[in-house]
């Protein structure tokens, strides 16, 4: 009997080691670098910007946490919490923090443990189990009503929010955007072979690098607290599904934004411009002195579609004290992630409108667009704004850009560039953060130009030189371009210089300083 308990733990051990060194062979610190990976500089302070600050630290176990505590005189005491990403620092939040201060609240912005100014190395353990040191000095504010404080957090922010929610409480209301999972992450790493050992592997690697409990699909169903959900439908398909997956478990009054032609944060920031820091306003606003609005849906299969694909009739129901006409965008998300959407106008508390879809979804959302404008179609155009619209030819003409950027192009290409971006000019005047943005694609305009024999060739290539080195923002610390791929401060420094270079040869002179 003893040798066949040996043989059978031999065996087993056989199985089960090669996956527990697998596991074993993603470090920690390859888990802590995946979503704790935050950029050295330090930009931007809240004075910069006419605001006022607190700085604090707390000292943790791990190192500390420090931040500011901005105040808001027309908050009664309402606060918000940011847990950022892991790619960024606090230098960087004030995209955040000025929309929810002129929304009317205090707002709390911090650095996890080895992030920006706080000591200590960038770890998810210190980021999920450091947070009742700062909860808890939070809540001992004379300014800040107990009663009145939301969480806010971004990719793995949302997740160590949702953890302290579970875990230390005292929040009133949620706005999750983005929110990862730790276990796919895994699973994309270490998930390899049949199912069943890919499901130990990852069983093993979190037992063995995640922080206990961390696991959002685990906590959302043990938190009530209203929320709201926040993802670019633009997202990559495994992502949607982390941040969908924790939304159908969460407990309590939820709602989800689905940001229509947007990827992950910051990007909704431009895409919605206006739009976003309005929704997230309303809704704490809504959720700390009340109920919040919101839309609930129901669908069902009505018939087959002539062209593929069969008509779904979503039943809307609305909760809110607003009895007008309500702009409202319906979302369906099929089990391959693809997203579909359609726009009307919700009358009264009830309504119903017709979806063809190639699937079946496996979730249908809705939510109301708080600007918009009716459309002959009877759905809405959304009200957009000049960093909006600018985002969006910015997509149009990326490509366009970028072989300005990365090569060396020729006449017939930086002219049809200029033409472009003299017509979108004549449109409206150019936002300074997008002026700024296109400052490396102005030189590069200048130098070819410049480098022609026709006269008038060069006389314009002097003034898109020019142009270059005016784009320049007075505050290049204050520059941030929320794009698909996001840049804060100014990226164009080199560019600029190498432009005054030109203008000083060209001119004559010395170049200035």
């Amino acid at each position: 009997m003893a040798y066949g308990r040996a043989t059978y733990m031999r065996r087993h051990l056989a199985v089960l080691l090669p996956l527990f060194f697998a596991a074993c062979a993603t470090a920690p610190g390859d888990l802590d670098r995946h979503f704790l990976s935050p950029a050295s500089e330090w930009l931007a302070e809240p004075a910069m910007l006419g605001r006022s600050a607190e700085p604090f630290e707390i000292e943790t176990s791990a190192g500390s946490l420090t931040g500011w505590f901005l105040p808001c005189k027309q908050s009664n005491g309402r606060t918000v919490v940011l847990f950022q990403d892991g790619h960024t620092n606090t230098s960087q939040t004030y995209p955040w923090y000025t929309f929810l201060l002129d929304g009317g609240f205090n707002v709390c912005v911090f650095d996890y443990c080895g992030i920006g100014k706080s000591k200590g190395e960038p770890s998810l353990r210190a980021a999920f189990y450091e947070m009742p040191k700062l909860l808890s000095w939070l809540g001992a504010r004379a300014d800040v009503d107990k009663n009145k404080v939301a969480w806010y957090g971004i990719d793995i922010g949302s997740a160590i929010a949702l953890h302290a929610a579970v875990h230390t409480g005292g929040c009133k209301a949620l706005v999750l955007e983005d929110m990862p999972s730790l276990r796919d992450h895994l699973r994309d790493t270490v998930g390899q072979g049949n199912a069943v050992s890919s499901t130990l592997s990852v069983g093993f690697a979190e037992f063995v690098h995640a922080p206990e409990d961390s696991e959002p699909m685990d906590n959302a169903p043990k938190v009530t607290t209203p929320s709201l959900w926040i993802s670019g439908a633009d997202r990559t398909a495994n992502a949607l599904r982390s941040t969908l997956g924790a939304y159908v478990a969460m407990g309590g009054d939820k709602q989800l934004w689905l940001v229509p032609s947007t990827s992950s944060s910051p990007h909704a920031l431009m895409t919605h411009d206006g739009e976003y820091q309005r929704a997230v306003t309303t809704f704490l606003r809504s959720a700390l002195d009340g109920t919040p609005d919101r839309i609930s849906t129901d669908y069902k299969r009505v018939s087959q579609a002539e062209t593929g694909g069969n008509w779904f009739e979503v039943a809307l129901d609305r909760r809110g004290t607003d009895q007008g006409p309500w702009a409202v965008q319906v979302a369906a998300v099929d089990a391959d992630g693809k997203v579909t959407m359609q726009n009307t106008w919700l009358e009264g508390s009830h309504g119903k409108l017709k979806m063809r879809l190639a699937q079946q979804p496996g979730l249908v959302t809705a939510n109301r667009v708080g600007a918009a404008e009716r459309a002959d179609t009877g759905g809405f155009k959304r009200t957009s704004t000049p960093l909006s619209r600018a985002g969006e030819w910015y997509d149009a003409h990326v490509a366009d850009l970028d072989t300005l950027r990365n090569g060396d192009p020729d006449l017939a290409k930086v002219t049809a560039m200029a033409d472009a971006l003299h017509l979108r000019q004549q449109q409206e005047p150019f936002p300074p953060t997008f002026d700024a943005q296109l400052a490396d694609v102005y030189y590069q305009i200048g130098r070819v130009m410049t480098a022609q024999p026709d006269a008038e060739k060069r006389a314009a290539g002097l003034v898109w030189l020019r142009r270059a080195v005016n784009a320049k923002p007075q505050k290049p610390e204050l520059q941030y371009w929320p794009w698909r791929t996001p840049t804060w401060g100014f990226p164009h420094d080199e560019q600029v210089a190498a432009a005054k270079a030109l203008l000083a040869r060209i001119e004559g002179g010395e170049p200035k300083k």
